[in-house]
């Protein structure tokens, strides 16, 4: 293996085992962002379809 490649393989392997906690907090928060983004989007959708006129 020529020296670069094993540095980029070593720098993976320690992004694997260090990096792995902060993808998985930072994919989790954008997944609930997501998951709030599409209710409210949903939601907003729904109440002007069925707004209620008062007089």
């Amino acid at each position: 293996m020529q020296p670069r490649k094993a540095g980029i393989v070593s720098l993976l392997a320690r992004f694997a085992k260090n990096g792995e906690k902060l993808v998985f907090k930072i994919w989790t928060f954008f997944d609930c962002y997501m998951f709030i983004l599409i209710n409210y989007c949903i939601l907003e959708s729904l109440s002007e379809r069925n707004s209620v006129v008062v007089e």
